[in-house]
């Protein structure tokens, strides 16, 4: 949480500030990479896993 009353200016809070912009920014970054890499290389692996998951789940109903 951000609060800026009654904080004085200084090189310190500009630092500070800046670190955690940075931090924001790597964060977002990284995880948009890895979320497409995610998508593009696994989703024959991701519908293949859901498909088993269905067939077994209708083999569960007809048994119960």
């Amino acid at each position: 949480m951000l609060m800026f009353d009654k904080i004085a200016f200084n090189i310190e809070g500009l630092i500070d500030f800046a670190y955690w912009c940075a931090v924001v920014a790597m964060t977002i970054f990284y995880s948009l990479r890895t979320g497409k890499a995610l998508i593009t290389n696994d989703y024959k692996g991701y519908l293949l896993r859901m498909c088993d998951f269905l067939d077994r789940y209708k083999a569960w109903l007809h048994k119960n």
